[in-house]
């Protein structure tokens, strides 16, 4: 149940489906098959006229997904983040005037695949959100050194757990910080900002936390499961806490699993009119609207009373003041006091666009992610009660 006063924005007011064997092939199949379909034309040459006429009815099977498909609370996050990046991934790819090339497997050669070949390499570009071994990154992924399967193992199990044990801890603080016992607590009755400030920090964290955790868990599936080089799965994020500027933090530290698709979808149709600032607005302005759609799938009958996508923008803008410090100064934004300024701007601007009712829901839903709380599963395992 949302936590707003009233009906939100966007509420819809007619009855939703129960997802069934029915209504998936008639609702969520054609829009898996436009996508898939779409990740094949975009490796082939000669089909961007193509791409671009069959947009507008991918766009449409993603649309009666997200306004007919019932399905609980705990999963309409998940089932509005599926519709928004099989919509955001065919718009980024329609748009795109050339073909992918998947340089890793075939360099420059772009003849001679198979159908075979041409339906494998589709099916990895829609699980390759950062373009690894493809001709559309353009973006440096942080090393992972390790010289064998043997290592990497070590390294996703000792990822999982410390990402798993943070994130238990981080639910740990979200449970007090939004219980009425936080009211008395010292340090929070000093400032009713304070407060604020640590009901914005917990969303984050936990954010890193689970999508560390996820990404080791999938890393290990891939290269253990699926034969997958190492190679192919650098680190999700690069020590955000050490960034020292909003650049620095989105731009290298922050995870890079949508920052293409946000891009291409937003960043690029706005850099045709603005340039580089069109580019870096339109990019997290993208962003904004991907992570409002999620949040408005947790009560689509209810709406949203709050908007990630100013939180988004504003860094966009926070970003183009750097910039503009830089012209001027021909100094970049960094040390300690460039990192109170990101942390600053971070954790105001969440505050800001976020009410606590808003961040209580993200959080209560952030703790249904069980693939990435390891103490959860070890219990199930033992024949416990999951908490």
């Amino acid at each position: 149940m949302s936590s707003c006063p009233g009906p939100g924005w966007l509420a819809i007011p007619w009855e939703l489906e129960p997802l069934d064997a029915r209504n998936y092939l008639s609702l969520f199949l054609p829009a898996q098959l436009g996508y898939c379909i779409t990740a094949i034309l975009v490796t082939l040459p000669r089909t961007y006229y193509l791409r671009l006429a069959l947009l507008p009815l991918w766009l449409w099977c993603a649309f009666r997904i997200a306004t007919r498909v019932d399905v609980p609370e705990d999963t309409g996050l998940g089932l509005m983040s599926m519709v928004m990046t099989i919509s955001m991934r065919v718009l980024g790819w329609s748009l795109e005037p050339h073909h992918y090339v998947r340089v890793a497997k075939y360099g420059d050669k772009t003849d001679g695949r198979s159908i075979p070949d041409i339906l494998y390499d589709a099916g990895e570009l829609c699980c390759n959100f950062r373009g690894i071994g493809w001709n559309w990154s353009v973006h440096t992924e942080p090393l992972l050194l390790v010289e064998s399967r043997r290592e990497f193992s070590y390294w996703c199990l000792k990822s999982y757990a410390f990402h798993g044990l943070i994130f238990e801890v981080a639910l740990a603080a979200y449970k007090f910080i939004f219980s009425p016992d936080a009211q008395s607590f010292a340090l929070f009755a000093l400032h009713p900002y304070i407060m604020r400030g640590a009901e914005a920090l917990v969303w984050p964290i936990a954010t890193w936390a689970t999508l560390s955790a996820y990404y080791v868990f999938y890393a290990f599936t891939g290269v253990f499961v699926f034969g997958q080089d190492p190679a192919t799965w650098p680190p999700l994020f690069d020590a955000p806490w050490r960034a020292t500027s909003l650049t620095e933090f989105w731009g290298k530290c922050w995870h890079r699993g949508f920052r293409d698709m946000f891009g291409r979808a937003g960043g690029r149709p706005l850099s045709y009119l603005f340039g580089r600032t069109g580019y870096v607005l339109g990019t997290f302005f993208m962003s904004g609207i991907f992570h409002d759609a999620t949040f408005w799938g947790i009560s689509r009958q209810h709406g949203i009373c709050c908007s990630m996508t100013l939180y988004f923008v504003m860094n966009g803008v926070g970003v183009y003041l750097e910039s503009l410090f830089k012209g001027i100064t021909g100094k970049k934004v960094r040390g300690v006091v460039g990192w109170m300024w990101m942390m600053a701007w971070l954790v105001s601007w969440l505050a800001i666009s976020m009410s606590t009712g808003c961040l209580d829901d993200l959080n209560r839903v952030g703790q249904m992610n069980i693939v990435a709380r390891p103490v959860v599963i070890l219990k199930v395992m033992l024949g416990k009660d999951a908490p």
